[in-house]
Formats: C-alpha cells, sequence, structure tokens
C-alpha cells in the first residue's frame, strides 16, 4: 500500500513528508513508536528512524506490547539489517525464552547431544588413521652452500 504523502505544518513550503499513519496504527501508537525507536536506538539517518517508528507503530496497532516492540529493536541495534526486518526480530525476541530453553538440558545448562560425541570419537578415529598411513616424512636437512657450489649444482 502506497504511504500517503502531505504537507506538515511543520515542514517548509513546497516540501512534502511521508504520513507514518495507516489504517493498521492510530495516533497514540504513532506516539508510543516515536518514543520507544527514539529510547533504543542510537542516532541513525532521519529515513531509517522513520522506518523503524513506521514499523514500530504497525507492530504495536497489531496488539503488541511496547515492551516486545522494545526488544525488538534492541535485538535490531545488535544486527545489520533493515528496518523492514524489525518485526521479525520483535518475533524472534519473543520466541527468545524458548529458543534458549530448547538448547539446555536441565538446570538451564547446555548438555552435548549422543550427536557431539559420535562426531568428535569418528574425527579423532580419522586423524589417528591418517597419522598412521601417512607418517611425516623424515626431517630434510638442507646441504650447506658450499657443499651445492663444491657439486656444481649452485
Amino acid at each position: 500500500m502506497p504511504e500517503p504523502v502531505g504537507v506538515s505544518p511543520h515542514s517548509a513550503p513546497g516540501q512534502s513528508y511521508v504520513d507514518i499513519r495507516d489504517a493498521a496504527t492510530d495516533v497514540s501508537a504513532v506516539r508510543v513508536a516515536v518514543g520507544l525507536v527514539g529510547e533504543q536506538v542510537p542516532h541513525q539517518p532521519r529515513r531509517v528512524l522513520h522506518r523503524l517508528t513506521q514499523e514500530a507503530a504497525r507492530l504495536l496497532g497489531e496488539g503488541l506490547s511496547g515492551d516486545q516492540v522494545a526488544a525488538g529493536l534492541r535485538l535490531w541495534t545488535t544486527k545489520r539489517v533493515g528496518p523492514g526486518l524489525l518485526p521479525e526480530l520483535v518475533g524472534e525476541a519473543m520466541r527468545a525464552p524458548s529458543i534458549t530453553a530448547a538448547g539446555t538440558g536441565s538446570g538451564g545448562v547446555r548438555t552435548a547431544s549422543t550427536t557431539d560425541a559420535r562426531v568428535s570419537a569418528a574425527l579423532a578415529l580419522a586423524e589417528r588413521y591418517e597419522r598412521e598411513d601417512n607418517p611425516p616424512p623424515p626431517e630434510w636437512e638442507p646441504r650447506p652452500r658450499r657443499a651445492l657450489i663444491a657439486a656444481g649444482v649452485a
């Protein structure tokens, strides 16, 4: 859906602005989004901040909490992605507790899987066979330059 373009009372004559409100957002969501982006995102170009504010307002308009959107914005600041990925990052932040729990055993400590142990054993065995089948060459000691000259090689 194209973004509506209008004239702001704060813009210079003949200059237009992009209205960040659409059917999915209301004025209060836009105000909250502006505050969240201002708090969570370090200095960025104005167009980037504008796009982040648009995405944040849309997410708030969908019923997500300000804390969820703020978590996504904090995650955005740690990655090299565009503002359009904010919804995915908010989802990732929302899934973080279940992702962490899935990767841990009892007591919150990650336990090695049997696959890890099997792969480590197979790699160790392959390394042992490689050493047995291909012993290192005997140490090569270069002949002194005088011996090479005397032999007519150098």
